[in-house]
């Protein structure tokens, strides 16, 4: 008797539960809660599901928030993105909350890349921070990082002004300022231990591998993820990394 399906589940399990439980899932709406791709195929969640339910809308809730925040009642903005404005205007009414506002969105390839990307720029900011370069450095590596979110995002589809809202810039700022999130922590105590013996669900790797593929197949210059992929991989210093970026070829801030 569910009118929606609250899908909360991490984003490299998608597949797999969708294959084995999809038959079992009635005809309304799923809205989305995880951020990620899918390392594998680089698909994001909505495409992984429409290979299962054809019929269902799919919903993305997203936005600037920490769990632990939202379970004690605190407020905050977010996006719910949905293809159909007349679900979208359900699910906002019914999800909204005296703590809790929602903005309505029909970009649901925008809302789910920013905030997807932005835990890959949130774990470079970790790792600026680790090694004590400095707000300053840590802000323009946050700012050319969502840059990078808007070229890509828009190569796939995505508008550009979902990028600069809560679940674009709101989201980045959040995740790349705050040691509350996991894909920061991440990077702010990131070793020669790389990522092994992880237990915390952290999206920000598997999607930085992805996002590194997705850039090279739609011709996009993501050096600040590419190179945070290559960290976490193990493949390059977070030193030399630095060096490399700050050695690029100059250029105009936006082409």
């Amino acid at each position: 008797d569910a009118s929606a399906i609250i899908m909360c589940i991490p984003v490299q399990k998608i597949n797999n539960f969708f294959k084995r439980n999809h038959l079992k899932i009635p005809n309304v709406p799923i809205v989305l809660c995880s951020k990620g791709i899918d390392e594998k195929t680089t698909m994001l969640q909505s495409q992984i599901i429409r290979k299962f339910l054809t019929e269902n809308e799919i919903a993305i809730l997203t936005g600037p928030s920490f769990a632990s925040e939202l379970a004690i009642g605190l407020p905050t903005a977010l996006t719910i993105a949905c293809e159909s404005k007349k679900t979208t205007d359900i699910l906002q009414k019914s999800l909204s909350r005296p703590n809790l506002r929602l903005y309505s969105s029909s970009d649901i390839i925008g809302a789910q890349l920013g905030g997807s990307l932005k835990n890959v720029i949130a774990i470079g900011c970790g790792m600026v921070e680790g090694a004590n370069l400095g707000e300053s450095a840590r802000t323009a590596l946050m700012t050319r990082g969502l840059s990078e979110m808007i070229d890509l995002g828009v190569a796939m589809g995505g508008r550009i002004n979902t990028f600069y809202g809560l679940s674009g810039l709101g989201d980045l700022a959040l995740t790349c300022n705050s040691i509350k999130s996991r894909n920061f922590t991440l990077g702010l105590n990131f070793n020669e231990n790389g990522t092994k013996g992880l237990k915390n669900t952290i999206e920000g790797i598997k999607t930085a591998s992805a996002a590194t593929k997705l850039a090279k197949k739609f011709s996009v210059d993501t050096p600040i993820m590419n190179t945070v992929d290559q960290i976490l991989k193990n493949k390059v210093s977070l030193n030399s990394s630095i060096r490399d970026l700050l050695s690029r070829p100059l250029r105009k801030e936006f082409l």
